[in-house]
């Protein structure tokens, strides 16, 4: 499958997920104007057993996505380390050489960023 979006320095892809039952590709995403995420004010992206992968085409030093938590499991990988967990909060403080910050919230904001 091609890219969700391609921007100048990127592209956005859709990827199977991990569930207490396994991988699945069986997953979906919708485009919400809830402000659920506490952040985006227009539109946000609600994912269901889904990855959104974030391939950067260009040196990246940070990102920042705004998300909301409504129970279940929590995939993430940056920098090639990879966590399968059911809250924010347990999520590592570095994971794939980055620092990972998420405050304990239903309303969080996730950041990491590459370590020098």
């Amino acid at each position: 499958m091609g890219p969700l979006a391609t921007f100048p320095d990127g592209n956005v892809f859709l990827r199977p997920f991990l569930n207490g039952a396994g991988w699945t590709s069986l997953g979906g995403s919708t485009i919400y104007v809830s402000g659920y995420a506490g952040g985006s004010p227009v539109q946000e992206r609600g994912l269901n057993n889904i990855n959104l992968h974030v391939h950067p085409t260009v040196g990246v030093t940070s990102a920042t996505f705004a998300c909301a938590d409504f129970g279940g499991n929590i995939n993430m990988r940056v920098n090639g380390g990879f966590i399968s967990t059911g809250d924010l909060s347990a999520l590592p403080p570095i994971m794939g050489g980055a620092a990972i910050s998420s405050p304990a919230s239903t309303s969080s904001a996730t950041t990491w960023a590459r370590s020098p």
